[in-house]
Parts: structure tokens; sequence; C-alpha cells
């Protein structure tokens, strides 16, 4: 069936075109009554569980089945849970460790306490994404959004949030992008500030896709088969209100369905039911109050002199764009802010966009007259595949001026590793080869010291510039 592409969003100001698809029943009461995978068990023998370090795969999977299906979900099974989860790593198969979050959905009511353990799993760096098939990668991340938006979202994973949000691209992960945009709705209205990341994916063509959430295999019933643009729907209706007209207009619009081309029955439901939840919800009696908005920090705290430390990992070999070898050290004799790319990087919110963010930072620092006394660093992720000439070209087509004061190098590639585990930067690997990556900047001083960090969405240049004007000053 011919599909068209349905965009909205501030750069467009209307819906360009409707998509059409086969309608199905809305499968939202189904998926609220459907049982988890053995979830009919009763008086289920969990002795297993104080042995899950030791079972084997197989053993293993049918014990946390066991845990999903029991009655009682007790502290000590939390506790054995969330070490299994901590010792995982990238060779640790991928269908337990979704056990193990089966097994906490089914009891989300209790399981809030393993809300920081899941949350820490979310990062890129996370060791169970390490050397890792892609697809797995991004079903995992997936999985995790939905269990902690069943347990309850910790603050620590709403940066984590943001990064899965913030970066619309056609190729994106739809099952990924999905999780992360039911989570947000679980936060209910104090989220709004997520609002504008949901209503610039509706007319992406990744958001058509059909997915499940309630299950972690590939293959699932039609009923349980949702979208980005259901989801969506179902989330502004959870964290919208009255007077956000952007949001209203889009709820009103796909719930009319008066465009040229028919929608998705289930999306049009969607959002019939999103503005009845929101009309509810701002006349309800006793539903009113102000409640604590969502906040997601994007910049670490500035670290003042006497409690910086110098990083450990200067001494790493260096090519940079024009082929000459450096040593790390030598290039942090200024304040410098470093980020990371790759050429091969298919999002263009991420990389180019960080690269391309950088050469304006150049033209402002000159601006600013500062431009001499301090250095801009773009690292690649994968100096293997990176030469000089492929990242001057990267570099210089996005506006970067490269030379003394702003460089485009690769790391030595066996010691790469050091300075990424260091700065925790946010980054999966797959055999050498970037399989998931954030974006990031990092500041330091002249004496090669972390000051602070600029996370998600890039970065201020505002306030690098002021904060390279702070280290100048000697601040």
């Amino acid at each position: 069936m011919p599909c068209a592409r349905l965009r909205w969003g501030p750069r467009t100001g209307l819906l360009a075109a409707l998509v059409a698809v086969a309608a199905v029943h809305d499968p939202a009461s189904a998926r609220e009554s459907a049982p988890r995978p053995g979830a009919s068990a009763s008086g289920t023998d969990l002795s297993c569980a104080r042995r899950l370090a030791s079972l084997p795969d197989e053993p293993l999977r049918d014990c946390l089945r066991r845990i999903g299906a029991a009655k009682a979900f007790g502290a000590e099974t939390r506790a054995q849970l969330a070490a299994l989860l901590e010792r995982s790593t990238g060779s640790t198969d991928h269908h337990v460790i979704a056990g193990v979050l089966d097994a906490v959905r089914a009891h989300a009511a209790t399981a809030g306490d393993l809300a920081e353990t899941l949350s820490e799993l979310l990062g890129h760096q996370a060791a169970i994404y390490q050397d890792r098939d892609k697809w797995q990668v991004l079903r995992l991340r997936a999985y995790l959004f939905v269990t902690l938006g069943e347990i309850g979202l910790s603050d620590s994973a709403l940066p984590m949030l943001v990064d899965a949000l913030a970066y619309v691209d056609e190729r994106m992960s739809a099952v990924e992008f999905g999780a992360a945009v039911r989570a947000v709705g679980t936060l209910g209205p104090r989220a709004r500030r997520f609002a504008p990341y949901l209503l610039s994916t509706v007319g992406e063509r990744f958001a058509e896709e059909e997915f499940s959430l309630d299950r972690y295999e590939l293959e699932f019933p039609r009923e349980e088969a949702t979208t980005v643009q259901i989801e969506a729907m179902r989330a502004l209706g959870a964290i919208g209100d009255r007077g956000d007209h952007e949001v209203m207009t889009v709820l009103r619009t796909v719930a009319a369905n008066r465009g040229p081309i028919s929608l998705d029955s289930r999306m049009v439901a969607a959002a019939g039911e999103a503005l009845r939840r929101i009309e509810v919800r701002r006349h309800a009696p006793g539903s009113g109050g102000p409640t604590r908005a969502v906040t997601v920090p994007l910049v670490t705290p500035w670290i003042v002199p006497v409690r910086r430390q110098p990083l450990r990992n200067l001494d790493i070999p260096l090519t940079d764009h024009d082929e000459r070898d450096h040593v790390l050290r030598d290039l942090v004799d200024r304040p410098v802010l470093l980020t990371f790319f790759y050429s091969r990087c298919q999002n263009a919110g991420k990389c180019s966009t960080t690269v391309s963010r950088l050469a304006r930072l150049q033209r402002e620092l000159a601006e600013g007259g500062i431009e001499g006394d301090v250095r801009l660093l773009a690292i690649t992720f994968e100096p293997q595949f990176d030469t000089p000439m492929r990242i001057k070209r990267y570099a210089v087509t996005r506006g970067l001026e490269l030379g003394d004061r702003a460089l485009g190098v690769r790391l030595d590639p066996g010691q790469q590793s050091r300075l990424v585990e260091e700065l925790r930067t946010p980054v999966g690997y797959n055999a050498g080869w970037v399989s998931s990556h954030g974006v990031e900047a990092v500041l330091l001083d002249a004496q090669g010291r972390l000051v602070r960090k600029y996370v998600n969405l890039g970065w201020d240049n505002d306030l690098v510039l002021t904060d390279f004007q702070r280290l100048l000053a000697g601040s």
C-alpha cells in the first residue's frame, strides 16, 4: 500500500501529508489485560532465585519466568535480579537480560527500588552493550525504557530519555524511540517540556513502523502492534495541557482525520482519547495544583580549581588532520573543548550537527577575540576507519577551519579506549565499530583538568564562550 509522509512541526506549521495504513482495532485494552508470560501460575517455587549467579542460560531463563509468575516479589529476589544485571556484559545472552526485565515488569508495583540499577544500564557505555550486535543494543535499550516507565523513572534516567528522543532521523530505530515515548507518557503533565520531541516525530517515516512493547521477541501477535505515532498520541494526552496550542492543534487534526489520506485508525482513536484525557484533567475537581516540572541537566556543575582532577590519560599518541603526530597532553596547553564524532555516523542530528556547532563556536570565539587563547578538538570515535583525509574532509565541509587552534584528530586505536572510559564518553562498540553513541562535549582547563561536560542536544555556544572566558580569567 502506498505511503505518504506525515510531518508536523514548528518549521512547517502544518500537516504536509497523511499516512494510509490498514486499520486494526486499538490494542490498548488488550495490552492492559494481557498476562505476562507465565503470569497465571501460582504457588511458584522460587528457590532457584538464590542460585541465579550459577545457573546455565536455559535453567536461568526458566527461573526468571518463575519469578515473573510468582505472586510475591521479595527484597531478596530483587537484590538477586539487580546483581544479575550489574554483572551482565556484552557476552550475556540478551534473552537472559530481557527475562530479568520481564520479571521486573510482572511485579512493577513493588520493583521501584530497581530503577537506579536499570537507569545505569541505559548509558551507551554500559557493559551489556559492548561487542553486542547493534540491533540487540537498540532492542535492549527499548525494553529498559518500557520497564522503567512501568516501575517509575528515576531522575538519573532522564538524560538518556532526552538522548533517545532529541536526534530525530528517519533511519532511527522505531522500537527504541517508541519505548522512550511511552516512558515519557508515564511522567504525566510535569513532563510537558518533552512535547516538542514527540511532535517532531509524528511525520517521520520510521514512526509508521509497527512493533510491540509488550514482549522482547521480534515476533508478536497483531493485537500487540503499536507505532511511534500511536505512542506519541497517547503520551501527548498524558503530558499535554489545554494551553499547549501546538499539542492541541495536532491532536485535533489527527482526531478529525479529514485530510486527503486516511490516517491509521488506531492513531486517530489515540488522538481522540488524548483530547479527552486533557479535557478531564483540566476540569476534574481536585486535580489541579502545581507539580514539579521534569528538569533534565544538560550541563554538569562547574568544578572550581581546587577540586579539579587532571586527566590520567593525556599521554595517548594521536595524528591530526594534516597527518602530524602529537601526544594529547601537548594539545592541552590552554583551555580546550573536546568532542567526539565519526564520519560514518548515519544520524545527521548527532555527529554532523556536532561538528557544525563546533564550527559556529569557532566563529564566535573569533568574534570575541579569544580564538587564539583556546583550542577545539574533534576526536573520531573510529580511528581505525577515519584517516586524516576523511577527518579533514568531514570537518571542512561542515565549516570548521582546521589549524593549530582547531584540530580534527584520531587517537592511537589501541589506546583510545583509555580516554573514552575515563571520560565516560557515551559510546558503545562492537568489534571496534560504533554500535550506539550520544552527544557530549568536555571542557578542560590549561592543566588538563576536567571543568565540566555539556551533555545531550549538543551544547549552548553562548555558555561555552562564557566558560572559556571564566577559565582565561583564572576562575
